[in-house]
């Protein structure tokens, strides 16, 4: 069979959980349709390391690896994972994340520990994130811990 070549990107979204569960954060491998991206259902192969994701711009109760990468799962059908660890304490607030993929800048956290971030290996997969129009920047999201909001109590009554 044919290689089929796609012009493509990868995308990090935001997440907002309970900041005494593990939250996951998806990405998603995309392609150019010639008229808009889509996720790229046929990517089942992509997988980042934990050390390319970046941590920035700690906010509210978190500081430096209050929460830290425990799992960066395989792209199945174009949608990874990435799975932080709940902060510690349950501590509440938000950090930037930015998946390295050309070249390592900046401190990721793993297993609580902080380490140099390393690159994917994966330039083609830049996007205008950062630096539009130009496809030069790596994706990044924002990941927040707070609790849950109940904005309406649910009663039953029993007869």
């Amino acid at each position: 069979g044919a290689n089929t070549v796609l012009y493509g990107r990868l995308q990090v979204m935001s997440a907002h959980g309970d900041s005494r569960r593990a939250l996951w954060v998806p990405y998603e491998v995309q392609a150019w349709s010639g008229a808009a991206w889509y996720r790229n259902q046929r990517d089942s192969c992509t997988q980042p390391a934990a050390s390319t994701v970046a941590f920035s711009g700690w906010s509210g109760g978190l500081a430096a690896c209050d929460t830290s990468v425990a799992a960066v799962t395989r792209a199945v059908r174009g949608r990874g994972w990435i799975q932080l660890a709940p902060p510690v304490d349950g501590r509440v607030g938000s950090v930037a994340l930015t998946m390295r993929l050309a070249a390592p800048s900046g401190t990721g956290c793993v297993a609580a520990t902080g380490v140099p971030t390393t690159a994917t290996g994966t330039p083609w997969l830049s996007g205008p994130w950062s630096s539009a129009p130009a496809y030069a920047s790596d994706p990044a999201g924002r990941a927040s811990f707070g609790r849950w909001r109940v904005d309406s109590l649910v009663r039953r009554e029993v007869f």
